[in-house]
C-alpha cells in the first residue's frame, strides 16, 4: 500500500475555489429538475498540421437522469468525442454542455477534473489500472484522490468488489486477471466514489462473448441498483438492446 499511501498523502488537482470555475450552483429536484446531461450545438474539430477534422457538427441531445443511453454507429462517427466531451477529458469547440443544468463548457481543466473525481466515473475499454498495485488499491484509488477516509475508502472498495465478483482478487496484479475481470475491476473504480454518472467507451469492446455478456450483466444491474445516468460509447447491438434508448451518430451529426 506504499504508493497509496503516496498517493492519498498528495493533492495533484485539489478542487478550485468557486471563483476558479467550480460547479457550485444548486441543481432542482422534483420532476422539473435539469437533465442529467444536455448538449446545445456542440461542434468539436481538431487541427491536423494545416488542416483541420470535424469531429462533431451542432449535436444537440437531452438524457435524463436514471437514464441508460448508448451512443451508437461506425467507428469515427464522432461518439467517442462525444463521450469524452460529458466526460470533461475534452472540450467543445463550439456550443453548450450543460451536466446537471450547470454549465460546463468552459470550466478550466483543474474544475473539470476535481467534477470527474466526484460526479463521474469512467469505465474505459482498454481498463487503465496501474499495472503495480493490487486489484484493491486500483479500485480505492480514486476514493484516496478525493480526500476520503481511508477506512470508508477500503470499506466501499471491498463491498463493490464482492459485488462484481472479485472478492477472490483482492491482492491480485492487473496483469494475474483476465479481460472481463479487469472490467469488472474497472467498475468497481468507476462506482468508488459514487458519482451520480457512469460513462463508458467500448467496454466490452475488447472482450470474448462469453465475458462481454457478463460484463453487461454486471454493469446494467449495478447502474439500476444504485439508480446512476448510463451512456454508453459502442457499436454493439447487445448494448443498444439493453439500453434505454439509442442516440446513433454518423459523420459527426445525431441521425435518430
Amino acid at each position: 500500500m506504499e504508493q497509496v499511501d503516496e498517493l492519498r498523502s498528495r493533492d495533484p488537482c485539489a478542487p478550485p475555489q468557486p471563483d476558479e470555475g467550480t460547479l457550485s450552483a444548486e441543481v432542482p429536484e422534483g420532476p422539473d429538475a435539469a437533465p442529467a446531461v444536455e448538449g446545445r450545438g456542440l461542434g468539436k474539430v481538431y487541427a491536423r498540421g494545416a488542416h483541420q477534422v470535424t469531429a462533431l457538427r451542432e449535436v444537440s441531445f437531452r438524457i435524463g437522469r436514471g437514464e441508460y443511453v448508448t451512443l451508437m454507429g461506425a467507428s469515427g462517427c464522432g461518439k467517442s468525442t462525444l463521450l469524452n466531451l460529458i466526460g470533461g477529458i475534452d472540450t467543445a469547440s463550439a456550443g453548450q454542455l450543460l451536466l446537471g443544468g450547470r454549465e460546463i463548457t468552459t470550466l478550466p481543466e483543474a474544475a473539470r477534473t476535481a467534477m470527474r473525481r466526484t460526479e463521474i466515473g469512467i469505465v474505459f475499454q482498454f481498463f487503465n489500472l496501474m499495472p503495480t498495485m493490487t486489484v484493491l488499491e486500483n479500485v480505492a484509488l480514486p476514493g484516496y484522490l478525493a480526500r476520503t477516509a481511508a477506512e470508508s475508502v477500503e470499506e466501499r472498495a471491498l463491498m463493490l468488489l464482492a459485488e462484481v465478483g472479485l472478492r477472490h482478487r483482492l491482492d491480485h496484479l492487473p496483469h494475474e486477471l483476465s479481460g472481463g475481470e479487469l472490467q469488472r475491476a474497472s467498475i468497481a473504480r468507476a462506482l468508488i466514489n459514487d458519482p451520480p454518472m457512469l460513462l463508458a467507451d467500448e467496454p466490452t469492446g475488447n472482450l470474448d462473448s462469453r465475458n462481454a455478456e457478463h460484463v453487461l450483466e454486471v454493469l446494467t444491474d449495478l447502474r439500476r441498483k444504485y439508480a446512476k445516468t448510463l451512456i454508453v460509447a459502442t457499436h454493439s447491438g447487445e448494448l443498444g438492446r439493453a439500453s434505454d434508448r439509442t442516440i446513433a451518430l454518423k459523420d459527426g451529426l445525431i441521425v435518430t
